[in-house]
């Protein structure tokens, strides 16, 4: 079994680093002391050598006499006279002929330097114990012998043995001065290097094991499972709307929430598993080892009730909810990647259903998985081949009863004929940021189009366009926006985007970024949905808006129970100097009910279908000042 990468810690650093600094300071100082012996003996060897062959030299001029009356009485004298020299071995004056005329040599038993030894009349020998020096002896420049010196090197060799003996003395007592330091510096180190291996597997906000400890642990116990025939579970999970707690509350309070229910999470999982922090609001838990299936459900209904507790934070009570994806080794898979992924499935298996659930993996999750994968090929091909229509829904206003506007709705129209709705295939393109491009494509159409109608006599009718998610978080957004209305040559009041309530809520200082530019440029902003989302008065008063739309779901109450609700939003928006829209107005009941009540547009199958562009300039340009009717009802 792998040592744990939480608790596992350098054995033996300590030794193997003062060990690496003796050799390498060792090493260091002998290298160090090898280049001064060696440059300290050339120099000393040179300037013997220099001395040699001055003494050469004047011993020449003043045995020159003695050569030429033949007095080598006078000339051993001049020798003895150098005896002094210490470093002076022997000396010989020779005679033309080339034979000892006078001598002086320290050991007599020595062979003294011979004339034949040397390659030239002046010359000299560098050897490693003796410095050999030749040279002629001259009067008015004519040859009358040679003097040879042999100069010994014992003394250099003594000063050098002495100067290497203070210096690996030196060295010695330097390395021994420098253990405490490295010793101190070594305990440093591995008091560093814990600190690195705490924080490389440590989430610093709620002091718990990281993604990388995930991972590896899950290596670790997936092995261990794989040779002894246990199980293994995986939690994922992924607390629902948390963004929204850093948005309204800030990030201090969201990382006080995080480390509350960090702690939550462990006295829930308790000794059962090991909790980790895998990501921004996502933790996961791993289970090991696993006696019984049911532990995983008993300690996932332990997380969702310790979690949806109140939290008292900032002065105020935050309630938060989880959604939860299980899977089990080797039951689901004995892939350790697969093993995550299906974990990860189930879990937004769960958020898809409603959030604040526990859902663990079946094979109809990864059919489902397939099944997505082949949408977005699909989508992509569609693309590509222009699959892709815009269609528009007319909205009347109920006070006039004339037509004001339209709202482009995309339709995907594969070769096989069927008619496609976006909530099939919108969500996809969302996640995989295609929906970037085609709201960039649906745009251009939506503008192009009724820039059209107005040059041909058919009216001025805002068109609204629905602004996703993904688009939203765009930088380059609104100047496609602006690019598009320049290309087409629609005015901008003309031109109405759409967001949702849950969009605004994601990001809302963002959200009021682009709105209020977006308004600059004279380009109408509306709610959808509304009533849906969490937004809140205040940031109602915030947004910079120009219309509301009241979701379908209220609508389809009217008359009845969505009575009271409907009107608190049409006086809502009023006092905020906004038009209401109703959507989704199916039955006369409820348009006679949205008229009385103050409702400014309808919307609705009643008044409408959606139909392509064809159909809408047809109705156009059959039909003056178009007005609420069951004819119209009826072309459309």
């Amino acid at each position: 079994m792998k040592p744990d990468p939480l608790t596992a810690r350098p054995r033996g650093f300590g030794r193997a680093l003062t060990l690496g600094h003796f050799i390498v300071a060792a090493s260091a100082l002998c290298l160090m002391g090898m280049f001064l012996l060696t440059y300290q003996f050339l120099t000393s060897r040179d300037a013997l050598t220099h001395d040699v062959e001055t003494l050469a030299v004047i011993i020449s001029k003043n045995s020159a006499a003695s050569l030429m009356f033949n007095d080598s009485q006078t000339a051993e004298e001049i020798l003895h006279s150098f005896q002094g020299a210490p470093y002076l071995e022997s000396a010989v004056i020779f005679n033309l002929d080339r034979k000892p005329f006078a001598r002086y040599s320290k050991d007599a038993d020595k062979p003294v330097l011979r004339p034949e030894t040397l390659t030239a009349i002046k010359t000299t020998q560098l050897g490693l114990a003796t410095v050999n020096v030749m040279r002629p002896i001259l009067f008015k420049d004519q040859l009358h012998g040679y003097v040879a010196l042999t100069a010994t090197m014992t003394q250099l060799y003594e000063k050098l043995f002495v100067y290497a003996f203070f210096y690996l003395a030196a060295s010695i007592v330097a390395i021994g001065l420098s253990l405490p330091i490295v010793s101190r510096l070594r305990r440093q180190i591995i008091k560093a290097e814990e600190r690195l291996d705490f924080y490389a597997f440590t989430d610093p906000v709620t002091g718990l094991p990281n993604r990388r400890a995930f991972q590896a642990k899950l290596l670790e116990a997936g092995e261990h499972a794989e040779s002894t025939g246990s199980l293994l579970g995986v939690l994922l999970l992924d607390l629902d709307d948390f963004k929204s707690v850093n948005d309204t509350l800030g990030h201090s309070v969201g990382d006080q929430l995080l480390q509350s229910l960090a702690q939550r999470l462990r006295d829930s999982v308790k000794s059962a598993g090991v909790v980790y922090r895998v990501g921004g609001d996502e933790f996961g838990v791993i289970l090991y080892p696993l006696k019984d299936t049911g532990i995983v459900r008993y300690a996932a209904k332990r997380i969702l009730a310790a979690i949806a507790a109140p939290c008292d934070l900032a002065g105020r009570q935050v309630f938060s909810t989880v959604s939860i994806g299980a899977s089990i080794f080797p039951t689901d898979t004995t892939d350790l990647t697969l093993l995550v992924s299906n974990a990860d499935m189930a879990m937004y298996a769960a958020k898809k259903s409603g959030k604040n659930a526990f859902l663990a993996f079946d094979s109809q999750m990864f059919l489902m998985s397939k099944n997505r994968l082949e949408l977005e090929r699909d989508i992509r091909r569609g693309v590509e081949n222009s699959e892709f229509v815009v269609y528009y829904q007319t909205q009347f206003s109920a006070k006039s009863n004339a037509l004001v506007g339209v709202e482009a709705l995309l339709r995907w129209m594969p070769p096989d004929g069927s008619v496609i709705g976006p909530s099939e295939f919108i969500p996809v393109a969302e996640s995989t940021g295609l929906i970037v491009d085609l709201g960039r494509w649906v745009l251009f159409q939506a503008c192009t189009h009724a820039r059209s109608w107005a040059d041909q006599g058919l009216g001025h009718i805002r068109v609204s366009v629905n602004v996703s998610a993904r688009q939203l978080r765009d930088p380059g957004l609104l100047k496609d926006v602006i690019r598009t209305l320049a290309e087409t040559g629609l005015p901008p009041s003309l031109l109405e985007l759409e967001l949702t309530e849950s969009l605004l809520m994601d990001d809302v200082e963002q959200a009021i970024v682009f709105m209020r530019a977006a308004q600059e440029h004279g380009i109408q902003i509306s709610i959808d949905d509304f009533g849906t989302g969490f937004s809140s008065l205040a940031y109602l008063q915030k947004f910079p808006l120009n219309r509301l739309k009241i979701d379908r779901s209220f609508i389809t109450r009217l008359p009845g129970s969505g009575d009271t609700i409907v009107t608190a939003i049409i006086g809502l928006a009023h006092s905020f100097g906004l038009e209401v829209v109703a959507e989704g107005v199916e039955t006369e009941s409820q348009l006679e009910w949205l008229q009385i009540a103050g409702c400014d547009i309808i919307q609705g199958y009643l008044l409408g279908r959606p139909v392509s562009e064809e159909q809408v300039r047809q109705v156009l340009a059959k039909r003056s000042g178009l007005k609420i009717s069951r004819f119209f009802r009826q072309e459309v």
